[in-house]
């Protein structure tokens, strides 16, 4: 596979985008935690380690996906399970 030479900064604001949209629907969950306990600081500070971690755990399997798979397998694996995902919505197994 020939890597493509691409900007950092155009690496590092897809990725900050792909959180921003992901964290959405979290927002609300974040807030009833700053309502109930009253410390934004230290909710803020626990949501930030816990992002940390499970986008460290990501990341990692990434990169061991994309050193030991071929990228033409990862792209049919990927497109078979969101395929999956939108049949097992529709069919009503899984709530959208």
């Amino acid at each position: 596979m020939v890597e493509r030479a691409l900007n950092p900064w155009t690496i590092f604001w897809s990725a900050a985008l792909v959180v921003i949209f992901a964290e959405l629907g979290c927002l609300a969950r974040t807030s009833v935690l700053v309502m109930r306990y009253g410390r934004p600081w230290v909710v803020f500070a626990g949501t930030l380690v816990g992002t940390a971690i499970i986008m460290g755990t990501g990341i990692l399997a990434g990169e061991l996906l994309r050193r030991y798979l071929p990228e033409p397998l990862l792209r049919w694996a990927a497109g078979l399970f969101f395929l999956a995902l939108g049949l097992l919505v529709l069919i009503g197994k899984l709530d959208g």
